[in-house]
């Protein structure tokens, strides 16, 4: 059912803050840089384009919320509850997508980056293809000169949903691995050919630290699973 009314808008997007706060406030954050630290709540050197899948969407904003850093939210019509929801967690936010309503949120995203805001992109959402990245990405990057920063993101214990990005509500309690790539610095003045050059190392780089950070919980999984090898039924 769709949300129209903006009194219901707000009313379920602060509650839906409130319900994510209090659930992620029990997981605990296993943070790995592989290049220099990128955290916002430890301060940046520079304004960044941060970018992870819809599917890790409760995990990020949770753990790296600053009012210095834009998420851009789709004009989608279930985009405002997100939106919402998503400043009450502590972010500000841009409306607009690297496709559709892009050229607004460009500018909007230009002017912040003089500012020395980062901006976060979800470069599959709202409705996919599943962890595909688009040439607006890169163009963005290109456009406003802010490097690009890759999560790789996992959950020890999560449930998956049937929708089309396989969405992950982590467990009660469990942790949550954070991996941030090397800065990618895109140039400036790229051609169509350039920018989906860049589009597909990028998707490729995307891909590569987000399956770093699965076998990373999987890793921790297997091994909490262990210690616990004296309460499993012997067998023969």
């Amino acid at each position: 059912m769709k949300i129209r009314h903006p009194l219901a808008i707000r009313v379920v997007a602060f509650l839906a803050a409130i319900v994510i706060r209090v659930w992620m406030g029990f997981s605990s954050l296993r943070y790995r840089p592989k290049g220099r630290s990128c955290n916002p709540r430890n301060g940046l050197d520079r304004p960044y384009v941060f970018v992870f899948y819809h599917e890790h969407i409760l995990g990020p904003p949770v753990f790296t919320s600053h009012r210095k850093v834009s998420v851009l939210i789709s004009q989608h019509a279930d985009g405002e509850v997100i939106a919402q929801a998503i400043e009450h967690l502590g972010f500000s936010t841009v409306r607009g997508s690297t496709t559709r309503g892009g050229t607004e949120a460009l500018r909007a995203m230009m002017r912040l980056a003089r500012k020395g805001h980062s901006v976060s992109v979800i470069p599959d959402g709202p409705r996919g293809p599943r962890r595909k990245v688009e040439a607006g990405l890169p163009y963005l990057a290109s456009k406003t000169g802010m490097p690009i920063i890759l999560m790789g993101v996992a959950f020890v214990d999560c449930w998956r949903l049937n929708t089309w990005d396989k969405f992950a509500v982590p467990k009660f309690g469990t942790d949550t691995i954070l991996f941030t790539s090397e800065a990618i610095e895109v140039p400036k003045n790229l051609n169509r050919e350039q920018i989906e050059e860049w589009r597909v190392r990028i998707e490729a780089e995307m891909l590569r630290i987000n399956d770093e950070a699965e076998r990373e919980a999987a890793r921790l999984r297997e091994r909490r699973r262990g210690w616990f090898w004296w309460l499993r039924p012997k067998r023969g």
